[in-house]
């Protein structure tokens, strides 16, 4: 599944099959990310979770349900879902 552009400051990334998708996305100064659980109903919820502590945490995102995220500043940013990290569900957005 390809990475959804709403416009040049607004990106979605699924979350799906435990994935996010695309786990890598470039995006410039000032964009907004939103990640959308994509997953079926009765399928465990996810999180968007910075691996910086403090940068952004979502709640439990159940099938469905959305989380945004502005991006202010340059640089890398690494990010996991926290109930699936062990099975490698993490991304990374790189702001330019």
């Amino acid at each position: 599944m390809p990475v959804s552009v709403i416009d040049s400051l607004h990106v979605i990334v699924a979350l799906r099959n435990f994935r996010f998708v695309p786990d890598t996305i470039t995006v410039p100064v000032g964009a907004t990310v939103t990640w959308v659980n994509c997953e079926d109903a009765g399928v465990e919820p996810h999180t968007t979770t910075s691996d910086t502590a403090g940068v952004w945490d979502s709640s439990e995102l159940s099938p469905g349900a959305r989380f945004s995220h502005r991006f202010a500043t340059p640089g890398a940013f690494p990010y996991h879902c926290t109930p699936h990290r062990d099975l490698d569900m993490v991304g990374q957005i790189v702001v330019q």
